[in-house]
């Protein structure tokens, strides 16, 4: 599951300790990646690749640093009458080529600033919302062929770019955690491990099995309640400094 909380089959998380690790995670991904021989490609990316680095950094101060990175390679837009797939070649193409189109989708309602970006039409695009409209900085490369032929996915990439060119991104957030944050963190955990909470009385406490003494005889139940003095209210009961009632006293003094 990544931090979006979407769930991702056959996902795996290593520990690195450094650029060399992330880039051999990188060979070993790209060697398990779907490819497929076209009528234009021996190679032909059947899927988009995601790798997500999250790194943990301390300053000099001791604030904990949490940060996200994303690495996409984007499977390109087919043509299905040049690349003449057929079967399960052709559902693929059409899944890439939809997954495209949903990024699209949300791409221009950022642009267009509008209240609600559609991340929920592929799975593409809810793995990268905090990347595309989030506060984040975002890099994307476009890649374009110099054939004839290939003229109009050329102008179609490059209406892409613009698009994505036009989208404003707030200011890069820095997620830091203080070592103030840490310490009331870890106080925290201390105390709800304990015992729970227990009020103390001003006078001599008495245990359960002592009885409350009434400087008054006791009252039947079936006698009317008269007092020379207001009745309490509930907030005045709860706010006396006198021993609590034991629950026998209570129930009789009702």
């Amino acid at each position: 599951m990544n931090g979006n909380g979407l769930p991702l089959p056959d996902a795996s998380v290593h520990p690195v300790n450094c650029a060399r690790d992330v880039i051999d995670l990188m060979k070993l991904g790209d060697v398990n990646r779907a490819v497929g021989s076209t009528a234009m490609n021996n190679r032909s990316s059947r899927s988009h690749s995601v790798l997500t680095v999250h790194v943990r950094g301390e300053d000099t101060s001791g604030n904990i640093i949490h940060s996200c990175l994303h690495l996409v390679d984007l499977a390109g837009s087919e043509r299905v009458d040049k690349s003449e797939v057929t079967g399960d070649g052709l559902k693929e193409a059409q899944h890439i080529n939809k997954s495209l189109s949903c990024l699209g989708d949300a791409i221009t309602a950022l642009a267009q600033k509008n209240s609600h970006i559609p991340y929920r039409n592929s799975k593409l695009t809810l793995l990268l919302p905090n990347s595309l409209g989030g506060h984040a900085k975002t890099l994307m490369f476009a890649h374009v062929g110099p054939e004839g032929d290939s003229f109009g996915g050329t102008i179609s990439t490059l209406k892409f770019a613009q698009r994505v060119s036009s989208v404003e991104l707030g200011a890069a957030r820095l997620n830091k955690e203080s070592v103030e944050v840490l310490e009331l963190k870890a106080e925290f955990h201390e105390d709800s491990s304990g015992p729970p909470f227990a009020f103390r009385s001003q006078d001599t406490p008495q245990t359960p099995a002592s009885g409350f003494k009434s400087q008054q005889p006791p009252r039947s139940p079936t006698s009317g309640f008269k007092s020379q003095q207001p009745p309490r209210s509930p907030t005045s009961t709860l706010m006396s400094c006198k021993a609590p009632r034991s629950p026998t006293s209570a129930a009789i003094q009702r």
